[in-house]
């Protein structure tokens, strides 16, 4: 609920203010009704752009959300709408909410769903630390009757370190991904990030027989969260293995297509075609038709979507099973 009210005139003056925008702790001084919004604290809690934009081009901005840094983490969401009368724009209305105990719900079910992720990934995790060990595992086997041979030697000082730094950056990606952080917006190598997802599920996707096809050319970059982004390739992915059991020949294809201002990954499984009901909802909290599921999962996936300025849609018109669509805004 939008409780507290903020009117301005064409000038940019405060012409309405209620009682609970005064008590925001980080309004210092409290009288600031006929002053001009930038010289007051609210430009702390409201983009001062996004209100010259209002202005300028009449249109309303909504569900806008703003962290604030002052000691204390905060978040709030604000509307603002121009107000025109008789064709003439006479100012913007401004409402705004406390938004920072959902942000914190939200962390703590985001985080609740990588646990969950990664109780499915165990199987893929641990062919992921079996396969280096192997290799150190016969180098050490053969050193007894090979420690005189040069080449072996040679070949076990090149070889063993990669194996070892392989076992540290999976642990380490491991730990980014489990433990929870502040987001941070990063460049990430769209084709690097996808394989390491797939390289954890490829216990799942080859106990299925699941044809992956991916079609990601080694140099595309986005800037991304890099947790949230693997979070949204993960539960898709995931969501495409279970809609592929039973289904005769099994195919994911990831695919992308650059635009001037955006970037485009397709996610498409041959699950069979989805619900009409299903595809209007399929993104909304706790709808699901799983008999054991919450409806978080693809829930979650839009909001991480949203915090990182992009979209995901399913596209209606694709027939064969899901075509999940992330639309990422170029850097």
């Amino acid at each position: 609920m939008f409780d507290h009210l903020i009117t301005l005139d064409n000038n940019f003056n405060i012409t309405v203010i209620n009682r609970r925008v005064r008590d925001i702790e980080i309004i210092k001084n409290k009288n600031i009704l006929n002053k001009k919004i930038q010289d007051t604290d609210l430009v702390k809690l409201i983009f001062a752009d996004d209100i010259k934009n209002v202005y300028i081009t009449k249109e309303k901005i909504l569900n806008r959300e703003r962290k604030i840094d002052n000691g204390i983490e905060k978040y709030v969401e604000y509307n603002i709408v121009p107000v025109i009368i008789n064709d003439e724009m006479e100012g913007v209305a401004i409402t705004l909410k406390d938004i920072t105990n959902e942000k914190r719900m939200q962390r703590k079910i985001y985080q609740q769903d990588k646990m969950e992720s990664l109780g499915r990934l165990t199987a893929g995790i641990a062919h992921e630390i079996r396969n280096p060990l192997a290799s150190i595992d016969m180098y050490l086997k053969l050193l007894p009757e090979k420690i005189d041979n040069v080449e072996f030697r040679k070949q076990i000082v090149e070889d063993i370190p990669k194996e070892i730094s392989r076992l540290n950056n999976l642990i380490k990606s491991l730990l980014d991904y489990s433990i929870p952080r502040p987001s941070e917006s990063t460049i990430l190598n769209v084709k690097t990030e996808i394989e390491f997802v797939l390289r954890l599920l490829k216990n799942e996707i080859d106990n299925d027989e699941i044809d992956v096809i991916s079609k990601i050319d080694d140099n595309i970059d986005i800037r991304f969260d890099k947790d949230h982004f693997r979070q949204i390739i993960l539960n898709i992915i995931l969501n495409a293995i279970e809609a592929l059991k039973n289904v005769t020949n099994p195919m994911i294809e990831i695919s992308y297509q650059q635009k001037k201002e955006y970037l485009n990954i397709f996610i498409c499984n041959n699950g069979g075609p989805i619900d009409c009901e299903i595809a209007d909802n399929i993104f909304e909290p706790f709808f699901t038709t799983k008999v054991n599921g919450y409806g978080l999962g693809l829930s979650i996936v839009s909001q991480l979507c949203k915090e990182n300025s992009a979209e995901i849609t399913l596209d209606k018109n694709y027939k064969k099973g899901a075509k999940f669509i992330i639309e990422i805004a170029t850097f």
